[in-house]
C-alpha cells in the first residue's frame, strides 16, 4: 500500500499517556538487595572452595604422612620407633594386625624387651595408647584373625604376675597404670560390646575365654588401693553384668573365674552409686542386671558382710521400683483397660465379683513391657522362690540392722510381681513361725510418726518416707497372715503373731493414715504421686491399708 495513502505498516505508535525511563524508589532496593545477596552467595561460594582445597590438601597430606609412617613401621614394628608409629597412625586394623603377630610371636621377650631399657618411660606411654586401640579393635571385630594375638598382649600387659616376673618391681606400677588408663577410657564397655557381638551360639569361641580373663585381671588390679574400686564398680555393674543371658554367652570355666573375681564382698561401696547406675542403664538392661545378680549372688549370701547385704538389697530394690508392673513376666499383663491399682488388687481377691466400670484417671500411655526371652525368665524365677528368700532370711537373721533393707526388697517384688505376692508373704511368715510380724511391729512401725494424731498434714512429706517401707509390708504381710490365722490364734497372746493390746494400737494407727489420705484435699497428689523409693502410689497404699482394716474388723 501507498504510504502516504493511510497505509498502516508504516505508521508511528504515540502513546499519549507518556512514559517515565526513571525506576521508582522500590525497584532501586530490590535491585540493590539482590546484587547484595548475589555477592554475599559469591562470597560463601568462594569460602567454600577454599575450605574445600584446604581440606583436600589435608587429606593428600595426612595420607603422605601415613606412607611415611607406614614405612618406617614396618621397618621398625618391634622397636621404639615402630610403636610411635602405631600411635600416630591411629586405628588401622592392618596395622595393628602386623603389630600384634610381630610382638607375640616370640612369646613375651618381644613385647617387654623395651620395658626394660632406656626407652621404658616412653614405653609406657606408648603401650597404654597402643593398648586402647587395640581394645577398640576388638570391641568393634571381635572374631577378627588378629583378635587372639590383640587379647594375648592385653591378657600379659594387665597380668601383674607376668610383669612383676618379667620387670621386678616396676611391673606392679606398670599393670595399674595401663589398666587404670583403660578403665578410664570405658574398658567394659568395649569388652561388653565385644561379649555381645559374638553369637550367644557361639559359645566356644576361641576369644571368649580371653576377654573373661581381661574383665577377671581388671578386677584384680582396680581392687588394689593405688587404683580403687570405688572409681570403676560402677561400670563393671553397668555394662559387665547387665550383658544379656551372660551365663549362657560364656564357657563354664570362664563362668567360674569370673563369678570368683566379683568383688560381692565389697558391694558396699557401691552403695552412693546405684541410683547412677539404675538410671545410666535402659529398661532392659535392667531385668538382665537383676537376672545376672541372681546367677552369681545367691550362693554367696551366707559370707556377705552386713555392708555388702545390705547395699545388694538396696540395688536390687532400687532396680525393681525403676520397672514398670509385671516387667519381670510380661506374660502376666492384664488387659489395657486395667489401671495400676487394678493390677495389685486383683491378685488379692477371693471372689468372683461382677465386672466394674472404672473411672480413666490417666490417658498416659502404659509402658511397653520388654519381651524377654525363656531362659531370662527362669532365671527370674528365683527371685520369689522359697529357697531364695528363705537364704536371704538367714543371711539377714546375722545382722540386726539389714532387716529394714530386706523389708523394702520383699515389698518392691510383691509390687513389681503381683503374682507371686501371696507366695513372697507366705514364705516370709512361714520362715522362723511367723514372729517376724511382731519383729517388724515392734522395731520399725509401733514408734513410727506415721499415724500419730499430732502429725496428720504431714503424712506425705519426703522427710518420713524411710518409715513407709516397713509399714506398707507389715500391712501387706499381716493381711495375709489374716487369710490363714485362726479364731483362737487371733485372740491370744501368740508369740509369733500381736497382741490384742498391740494390734488396738496397730488398728488405730492404720485408721489414722486411712483416714488422712481419704479426707485430702488435693486428691490429684494422692492418685498421681507415690511413696518415694516404691513403685507405689498413694491411691494403692490407701486401698491397701483399707483391706487390713477391713480384715481386722471381720475378726
Amino acid at each position: 500500500m501507498i504510504p502516504f495513502l493511510g497505509g498502516e505498516e508504516r505508521r508511528r505508535e504515540i502513546n499519549l499517556g507518556g512514559s517515565s525511563s526513571v525506576s521508582s524508589s522500590a525497584a532501586i532496593l530490590d535491585r540493590a538487595r539482590a546484587r547484595r545477596i548475589e555477592r554475599e552467595e559469591l562470597r560463601k561460594r568462594l569460602e567454600s572452595a577454599v575450605k574445600i582445597q584446604a581440606v583436600w590438601r589435608g587429606i593428600l597430606e595426612s595420607r603422605r604422612i601415613r606412607r611415611n609412617l607406614y614405612e618406617i613401621f614396618t621397618q621398625n614394628i618391634t622397636d621404639i620407633t615402630g610403636l610411635r608409629c602405631l600411635a600416630l597412625i591411629g586405628r588401622d586394623e592392618a596395622v595393628l594386625g602386623q603389630w600384634s603377630k610381630a610382638v607375640t610371636s616370640n612369646g613375651n621377650g618381644s613385647l617387654l624387651r623395651l620395658a626394660q631399657g632406656p626407652d621404658r618411660e616412653s614405653w609406657l606411654v606408648l603401650i597404654r595408647q597402643a593398648c586402647l586401640l587395640l581394645l577398640q579393635s576388638i570391641a568393634g571385630t571381635p572374631q577378627s584373625d588378629h583378635a587372639v594375638s590383640h587379647l594375648q598382649i592385653l591378657c600379659t600387659l594387665m597380668d601383674e604376675s607376668i610383669l612383676t616376673q618379667a620387670l621386678g618391681p616396676d611391673g606392679q606400677y606398670a599393670t595399674a597404670t595401663i589398666t587404670d588408663y583403660l578403665a578410664k577410657r570405658d574398658l567394659y564397655h568395649y569388652l561388653s560390646t565385644a561379649i555381645q557381638a559374638i553369637s550367644i551360639e557361639s559359645k566356644n569361641a576361641v576369644v571368649l575365654p580371653y576377654i573373661i580373663k581381661l574383665i577377671s585381671l581388671s578386677i584384680s588390679t582396680v581392687s588394689e588401693p593405688t587404683i580403687g574400686l570405688p572409681q570403676y564398680l560402677p561400670a563393671f555393674f553397668l555394662h559387665i553384668l547387665a550383658i544379656p543371658l551372660l551365663p549362657y554367652r560364656i564357657p563354664l570355666k570362664s563362668l567360674t573365674e569370673l563369678s570368683a573375681r566379683i568383688p560381692l564382698t565389697s558391694l558396699h561401696i557401691l552403695s552412693p552409686h546405684i541410683s547412677t547406675i539404675v538410671a545410666s542403664a535402659s529398661l532392659v538392661s535392667r531385668i538382665h542386671l537383676i537376672a545376672n545378680l541372681l546367677a552369681f549372688t545367691p550362693p554367696r549370701y551366707s559370707i556377705l558382710p552386713a555392708p555388702s547385704l545390705s547395699t545388694y538389697l538396696q540395688l536390687l530394690t532400687t532396680l525393681m521400683n525403676s520397672l514398670p508392673i509385671f516387667a519381670l513376666d510380661a506374660s502376666e499383663t492384664p488387659g489395657p483397660g486395667a489401671g495400676p491399682s487394678d493390677w495389685v488388687d486383683d491378685y488379692d481377691s477371693d471372689s468372683d465379683a461382677a465386672p466394674q466400670v472404672s473411672v480413666v484417671t490417666s490417658f498416659t500411655a502404659q509402658a511397653v513391657l520388654p519381651r524377654l526371652d525363656l531362659r531370662t525368665r527362669k532365671r527370674l524365677q528365683t527371685l520369689p522362690s522359697s529357697s531364695h528368700l528363705n537364704a536371704l532370711l538367714k543371711a539377714s537373721q546375722r545382722y540386726r540392722g539389714v532387716l529394714s533393707d530386706l523389708m523394702s526388697f520383699l515389698l518392691g517384688v510383691c509390687i513389681i510381681w503381683p503374682a507371686q505376692r501371696s507366695k513372697v508373704l507366705g514364705s516370709v511368715l512361714v520362715y522362723g513361725g511367723g514372729g517376724i510380724v511382731r519383729e517388724i511391729y515392734r522395731e520399725h512401725v509401733r514408734n513410727s510418726p506415721l499415724g500419730q494424731n499430732d502429725n496428720p498434714a504431714t503424712l506425705m512429706e519426703p522427710a518420713h518416707a524411710l518409715w513407709w517401707h516397713p509399714l506398707i509390708f507389715l500391712v501387706d504381710l499381716y493381711t495375709q497372715s489374716l487369710l490363714t490365722m485362726s479364731d483362737d490364734e487371733f485372740f491370744s497372746n501368740s508369740r509369733t503373731s500381736l497382741s490384742l493390746d498391740e494390734l488396738i494400737l496397730f488398728s488405730r494407727k492404720l485408721l489414722n493414715i486411712a483416714f488422712t489420705l481419704y479426707w485430702k484435699e488435693d486428691q490429684t497428689k494422692v492418685q498421681e504421686d507415690g511413696v518415694s523409693g516404691l513403685n507405689l502410689k498413694w491411691g494403692s497404699v490407701r486401698e491397701r491399708i483399707t483391706r487390713c482394716l477391713q480384715a481386722i474388723h471381720a475378726r
